[in-house]
């Protein structure tokens, strides 16, 4: 087998056991013997194909907001929204992951500049279903969207999706409908 799919192989399950650790068990800093525990590894052997914890954290986060990027689904219009709210266990649970990693990437360049691409190519399509929000609004839509995530994925007594729905759909009755007239610059 070559040398790089074995790397992708091992970050893949670096990447299983992160998810594990942190929304299982809800630790944000796991440590090397963790992660490479519940990967199947020894902590010489993340070292050995990584160089460190972090290096491998970096590339595993990487990976991950790469595919979360690619895997956003199509948004059309301001009607298709509510695609971006997540629905079903597997998708709540993805989303506290991201939450997570964020939280993680206070401390942590690496883990941060990874996850804010992620929210980049978020903002991007929710700026091509409604191209017409200047950046005020748009970030206000990105801001809602994430507290939404946020309330759908907390342990205990989450937002029910129906309320999450109801809730954007009341935001965008309120979004306005043309470009709006920008303020003159002060």
């Amino acid at each position: 087998m070559p040398r790089n799919v074995l790397i992708m192989d091992v970050l893949d399950s670096l990447l299983d056991a992160l998810f594990r650790l942190v929304v299982g068990r809800g630790d944000l800093a796991p440590s090397l013997r963790a992660l490479a525990a519940d990967a199947g590894m020894s902590p010489a052997g993340v070292v050995h194909h990584f160089g460190s914890r972090q290096h491998a954290l970096h590339l595993a986060v990487a990976r991950w907001s790469k595919q979360r990027a690619e895997d956003l689904p199509w948004v059309g219009g301001p009607e298709d929204l509510v695609r971006l709210l997540p629905e079903r266990e597997d998708q709540v649970h993805d989303a506290a992951f991201d939450l997570a990693l964020v939280a993680m990437g206070r401390g942590d360049e690496g883990i941060a500049r990874s996850m804010a691409e992620l929210r980049r190519a978020r903002r991007l399509r929710l700026q091509r279903a409604v191209p017409h929000l200047d950046d005020a609004w748009l970030d206000l839509v990105v801001a809602a969207l994430d507290g939404l995530l946020l309330a759908r994925s907390l342990p205990g007594d989450p937002l029910k999706a129906e309320w999450a729905r109801a809730a954007l759909a009341r935001l965008l009755e309120l979004l306005p409908s043309e470009p709006s007239e920008r303020a003159p610059a002060s």
